[in-house]
């Protein structure tokens, strides 16, 4: 009893130390906070981001939060302002919820870190890979269950709206192959956290949303966070924004809901200021101490390249720094704290980076390193992104005029007699020959360039929509032209040999 009551005591404290007007919080040195300021205006304007808020931790209390730029700019004369109190989402910070909620089932005795996941998910119960069958909680936690980053990308959008998404996503995934063996090797993948996300609905036997909600963010008073749709007409989160080029526009299509447990999670800065606090408490609520020490334990079975339980961590010239970032199509964020400083940062934006401009994560590496005190590294504008943009755009419109001219060779015949020769007498290399390299141009374009950036083509299309387009046109050319090119030459042979006959 005393233990709760210090517990609850802890977070009033924490809730106090957050509470703010919609102005900026400042207890930050002067010169800190006006180099802070100067540098987030500048990197603004740079990488031209609509909005942006951010908060600070020093020694256990938020010493700075503040606001920039709109939170909605989507008409001309009628933007909102970004506060501090503006939900965001998190997209995979997300994924630290989650791993919260399931280590709370853990001490609540429902599952065990080492359970396999297949014991309490009958969807996994026939798969096609039978390795599947010794994936552990605790392995998709870390992102050691053999699962590709691939997979976990793929065929998302098809069951959005669909309350039982993850049921199904269950489905797909035990009908998939594993990279490799169940902890031996470290891939992230959103794969294992829609299966996580389905176990705490099992387990809690209601919707993830709600789980989250009663679990998480009521507990934490967190007035100003949701998990995928609002649960307030007040709760107005910040419109996302994709980069056309260098240009944010408005992004408003819903998150899939089988994103839930991977990306769900929406946020305000002055919010993920006051869960961090109560990670790095020393009677947190959420947790108990040994729990919670649990989550950024790197020596458990099969964890490597510093990932914990839904948590990075690496090394830091002030001790261990806990972090994670997130990216949904619109949005992207950062938050992590040095627990033996009691320091943290909170940044989040309301558009995600694009590939030829827009560099929004340049942004965010620019205020961690300068929060954390590291060196801030400059980086450069993209340019080798936006020439195989360019490259991309120049090949889809000359296979588009290629196409305007095979197809009028096509509807209106052809009066040159060479051309009907050729197409009687060329068949292999002519013909067959020629079509079969379009063909594997295409493949190429739609689906072995995507495989290599690990996400499928309709998922760069939703994060990067000029690239993805580009893509997407110069690869359903080139299928075009492969055909009207071999129908056209193939129509032409066959009349040539019957002017031959005659």
């Amino acid at each position: 009893m005393i233990k709760m009551l210090g517990r609850y005591l802890s977070v009033i404290s924490l809730l106090l130390m957050c509470t703010h007007s919609d102005a900026q919080t400042v207890l930050l040195n002067p010169d800190k906070q006006e180099h802070l300021v100067r540098l987030v205006k500048n990197q603004m304007a740079a990488q031209n981001v609509p909005g942006l808020s951010l908060a600070l931790i020093e020694s256990g209390q938020v010493v700075y939060q503040n606001a920039f730029g709109q939170a909605s700019s989507s008409a001309p004369g009628d933007a909102v302002a970004m506060l501090v109190e503006t939900p965001t989402a998190l997209g995979s910070l997300s994924k630290s919820f989650t791993a919260v909620a399931v280590m709370q089932l853990v001490e609540e005795g429902a599952v065990n870190l080492g359970d396999f996941i297949s014991q309490h998910l009958h969807e996994l119960g026939t798969p096609a890979d039978q390795r599947i069958l010794k994936i552990s909680v605790r392995q998709l936690l870390n992102h050691t269950s053999g699962y590709s980053t691939y997979v976990g990308n793929f065929g998302q959008a098809s069951y959005a709206a669909q309350g039982d998404a993850l049921d199904v996503a269950a489905k797909r995934l035990a009908q998939v192959s594993l990279e490799r063996d169940p902890g031996t090797g470290y891939e992230y993948s959103n794969a294992n956290y829609q299966l996580l996300g389905l176990l705490l609905e099992r387990l809690d036997q209601k919707p993830f949303e709600h789980s989250v909600q009663s679990r998480i963010l009521d507990p934490l008073n967190l007035h100003n966070s949701y998990v995928r749709t609002p649960r307030r007409p007040d709760q107005i989160g910040a419109v996302g924004h994709r980069y056309w080029l260098h240009r944010p526009i408005a992004f408003t299509k819903p998150l899939p809901r089988t994103a839930v447990a991977q990306g769900g999670v929406y946020a305000s800065a002055s919010d993920v200021a006051t869960y961090l606090l109560d990670l790095m408490s020393d009677q947190p609520l959420l947790l108990s101490s040994n729990a919670r020490d649990q989550l950024f334990n790197l020596d458990e079975e099969g964890a490597t390249k510093g990932y914990g339980l839904g948590w990075f961590i690496e090394p830091h010239a002030s001790g261990q720094l806990i972090f994670h970032g997130g990216t949904n199509p619109g949005y992207e964020v950062e938050a992590g704290f040095l627990p033996g400083l009691g320091s943290g940062y909170v940044v989040l934006i309301n558009a995600n980076s694009g590939f030829a401009g827009g560099n929004v994560g340049a942004v965010i590496l620019s205020i961690k390193q300068l929060l954390l005190e590291d060196t801030v590294i400059d980086r450069s504008s993209p340019w080798i992104n936006r020439l195989l943009l360019a490259v991309f755009v120049l090949l889809a419109f000359s296979l588009f005029g290629c196409c305007i001219r095979w197809l009028k060779r096509l509807t209106l015949g052809s009066s040159d007699k060479a051309y009907r020769q050729f197409g009687a007498q060329r068949l292999g290399v002519g013909i067959i020959l020629p079509g079969l390299l379009l063909l594997i141009l295409a493949v190429t374009i739609l689906w072995y360039i995507p495989k290599l950036s690990s996400i499928p083509l309709v998922g760069l299309q939703a994060f990067a929509p000029d690239i993805g387009l580009a893509l997407l046109a110069a690869g359903m050319l080139s299928v075009l032209l492969a055909v009207m090119r071999t129908v056209a030459l193939v129509r032409y042979g066959i009349q040539y040999k019957d002017e031959q006959r005659h």
